[in-house]
């Protein structure tokens, strides 16, 4: 049972008479939470100092939300150019306190069509607060660089010169793209240890996801998936990434490849970027991160990944029922069997649907072809391609495609919208 003690002045013996007076004894607490601060948790004359005293074998917990955003402070005090947190707060406070310089700031949000949002300022002790920052400076960068130009020549002053010639700087937009991508897999753990809700028993579950999604951005895909990640040595070289393959997120792929002539190719855990960036029609733009970060999660869910590593697939009755190909059970014996086969039919009928409107697009996949071997597996994936496509824009006489595949196949494609997409799903 919790109890709430209510707030007190901090006076002597403050603590204790809080617990008298709640009919507690700290002699038999179990635990103690609370702020990482020095008035808690410092050693000789803290709050848990006191309790040590008269009881040892109590549990210390600091705030774990403010923990971590220590270690991220930590890790980025020699990793990140001091500039980055400067162009954070001078950018801020450039229009905090003059109404006319934020008037002449929507001219330019207009001229550039981004959102009139303003600036946000960054505090220190509100964790969360950094990645809005980035966030929003990210948003409004075209703007910004705009705006403080005219300010450079105009008026010349020291502020605008240094925040004019950091917002061309393509290494510190490299540095906000990453940022931005690190910080919003933090906050979401810290959101999550925030929450009002029970989360002891999925708590390891999601800091291990959390934890291990960080560590593949520069650690090796074989290592960290065959290590306990109790196990795993963070600082261990021998198994980082070669700097050409480390992960900071699709905006600094894209960056990257505009900067360099060579195109960066991640294998160890595959990012879609390289496939969407031949592929526009398969992943919008704006979502390429999105998918990005749900494939690179579900590597670390055990049940999903054996999936995955099986090769699953279905198959009719003429094949035998194996771990990589799920086919129907001919005599089923129970309500569980009965369901399976209701479930695998109606995958199998959308994929084979699918297929069959495929298949009437392009004749050639109908009747065979003739080429070599190695134009074909490059046709199938154009084909593909162009399928998908003019399925998005709306180029594509679904009705005649029916009507052919019911003379071929004897039945109506039905939902054929919904097979559309599974296709694209499978590519």
């Amino acid at each position: 049972m919790l109890f709430f003690i209510g707030f007190v002045l901090c006076k002597r013996h403050t603590l204790k008479t809080g617990l008298i007076n709640a009919s507690l004894d700290n002699k038999y607490a179990i635990g103690f939470g609370a702020d990482t601060t020095n008035v808690m948790f410092e050693e000789q004359g803290g709050v848990i100092a006191k309790i040590r005293h008269v009881n040892p074998h109590c549990m210390f917990i600091k705030c774990v939300c403010h923990s971590t955003a220590l270690c991220v402070s930590h890790a980025s005090k020699n990793a990140i150019p001091r500039a980055i947190n400067q162009i954070v707060q001078e950018v801020y406070g450039y229009f905090a306190h003059s109404s006319k310089r934020q008037k002449e700031f929507i001219v330019y949000q207009d001229f550039i069509g981004t959102e009139k949002h303003k600036i946000l300022r960054h505090y220190e002790i509100r964790w969360l607060s950094l990645h809005a920052c980035i966030k929003r400076i990210l948003e409004q960068w075209d703007a910004l660089k705009l705006f403080f130009q005219s300010q450079f020549l105009e008026v010349r002053n020291i502020l605008s010169e240094f925040l004019f010639d950091s917002l061309n700087d393509k290494i510190y937009k490299l540095y906000f793209y990453a940022l931005n991508y690190i910080l919003q897999i933090v906050n979401k753990l810290n959101i999550i240890l925030q929450g009002d809700y029970t989360i002891v028993h999925t708590a390891f579950k999601d800091i291990s996801e959390v934890y291990m999604c960080l560590l593949s951005c520069y650690m090796k895909g074989s290592y960290l998936k065959t290590t306990d990640p109790l196990s795993i040595d963070p600082k261990f070289t021998v198994n980082f990434l070669s700097l050409k393959y480390i992960y900071l997120g699709v905006n600094v792929n894209t960056e990257i490849d505009r900067l360099l002539v060579h195109h960066v190719v991640y294998k160890d855990f595959a990012s879609t970027f390289n496939v969407s960036k031949n592929f526009p029609n398969i992943v919008d733009e704006s979502n390429i991160q999105k998918v990005d970060d749900e494939l690179r999660q579900i590597k670390f869910d055990i049940s999903v990944r054996d999936l995955l590593e099986s090769d699953g697939h279905t198959g009719d009755s003429g094949y035998k029922l194996e771990p990589y190909l799920f086919t129907p059970i001919l005599r089923p014996r129970n309500r569980s069997e009965e369901k399976y086969n209701e479930a695998h039919i109606a995958t199998r009928n959308t994929v084979e649907r699918c297929y069959g409107v495929w298949k009437q697009q392009f004749q050639c996949l109908l009747f065979g072809m003739t080429s070599r071997l190695e134009n074909v597996k490059t046709t199938i994936v154009a084909l593909a391609v162009l399928h998908n496509s003019a399925v998005d824009h709306g180029d594509m006489q679904l009705e005649s495609s029916v009507e052919n595949n019911r003379q071929v196949s004897g039945e109506v494609p039905r939902g054929s919208a919904n097979a559309m997409l599974f296709y694209k799903l499978l590519l």
